[in-house]
């Protein structure tokens, strides 16, 4: 009796330190995820879905490298239409990706819409940086000093079925090509 009693205390005391797990594919890529929901509760299957759905968006972004996660931005007109010619900042760098989720109200215009699950999924503050193809006012070339980055939160949802993000430049970008990438600092 004590030792199952001494099980569930520790199962408590885990979910209420929200011990973080990861979630790796065959790859070897990971992106840590919060065990509970921003609120303490437990993940339902419906938000395990949501997370794996913006953990597999990360992956087809981002690459994993030793330094962070990476990704390659493109040259765009104000249309948001890909432009011949490289930006001034190629690629953008993330330590790392630690997620967490918010569930959000599903309105009656959601239900109308064919919406049936909506949630935050927040990107907790990580630092970042940039890499510049040449010197511009905002400094040298190259990889600049790593700065904290604020949270951003990605809204996911479900219609009909179909998991779909919100519009975000979180995910304006595409993988860098194999070789690619700068080397680190």
């Amino acid at each position: 009796m004590n030792l199952r009693r001494t099980a569930n205390l520790l199962l408590i005391v885990l979910v209420a330190a929200r011990v973080p797990f990861g979630c790796s594919d065959d790859s070897g890529s990971d992106v840590e995820v919060d065990a509970t929901r921003s609120d303490g509760s437990s993940l339902t299957a419906d938000d395990r879905q949501a997370i794996a759905f913006v953990q597999k968006k990360i992956e087809e972004h981002y690459e994993k490298g030793p330094d962070g996660w990476t990704t390659a931005l493109e040259l765009k007109n104000v249309f948001g239409a890909v432009m011949p010619g490289e930006p001034e900042i190629p690629f953008e760098q993330y330590r790392e990706f630690k997620l967490s989720i918010e569930i959000r109200f599903v309105s009656e215009a959601d239900k109308l819409n064919g919406i049936d699950y909506v949630a935050g999924v927040n990107v907790a503050t990580t630092p970042k940086r940039v890499f510049r193809s040449k010197q511009t006012w905002e400094g040298p070339a190259g990889w600049s000093a790593w700065k904290d980055n604020s949270i951003l939160q990605i809204t996911v949802f479900r219609v009909k079925g179909e998991w779909r993000v919100n519009d975000t430049a979180f995910f304006d970008s595409k993988k860098p090509a194999p070789g690619t990438m700068p080397a680190g600092s």
